[in-house]
């Protein structure tokens, strides 16, 4: 992993990611992927400026094959309710993204990158496994709730989510796309290893 420190921030970037990297500047469909790569580090950008704005101390940016993941300070304690706009920051850039890019145009690359910061901004609401939305519900309802009824609690909602969306898949397009169920598949076992 290669690190570099810009003044108390610490910047991470692991092998995966130069590797990523590398298979998308030699696809063919590269100009999409770069898009889908910019909508993720957008999402991020939302959740620094969180961040920034609600004094929450990051600990490290770490850049991966799977995405951007900010890193926040163990050793600060943040109000839970501070927490939930960090969480809900990025998917909130990614919807406005959507609205900004599909109000547009609904074709070509403006359409694509529409399209994309609708899907990961829809997705990462999701109350399942650590994903913004499952986090954000975890922090309101430490706000709301006893410390022990939190885990059981934001487990329930989220697999009452997660059953949720199974009609509501086949609905939209009459069949459960493979893809589509193989997402679900992994947000469902994500949803067990948290909870």
């Amino acid at each position: 992993m290669l690190e570099l420190h810009i003044g108390r921030l610490r910047f991470c970037f692991g092998f995966s990611f130069f590797l990523l990297l590398a298979v998308v500047c030699r696809w063919q469909a590269g100009s999409m992927l770069l898009l889908s790569f910019l909508a993720i580090l957008l999402h991020e950008i939302g959740h620094f400026l969180a961040m920034l704005l609600t004094k929450t101390a990051v600990k490290s940016i770490n850049f991966t094959a799977s995405g951007v993941h900010i890193v926040r300070s163990a050793v600060q304690f943040v109000p839970p309710l501070r927490l939930v706009v960090v969480y809900l920051a990025g998917p909130a850039v990614n919807l406005l993204l959507a609205l900004l890019f599909l109000g547009r145009s609904r074709e070509g690359m403006a359409g694509y990158f529409g399209a994309v910061n609708l899907l990961l901004g829809l997705l990462h609401l999701l109350p399942a496994g650590s994903l913004d939305g499952a986090c954000a519900l975890r922090e309101a309802l430490s706000f709301l709730l006893p410390g022990s009824w939190v885990k059981p609690v934001a487990g329930l909602i989220s697999l009452a989510v997660l059953l949720g969306l199974v009609p509501v898949m086949g609905g939209l397009a009459g069949k459960i796309s493979p893809t589509a169920m193989l997402l679900w598949v992994y947000l469902l076992v994500a949803t067990f290893r948290e909870y």
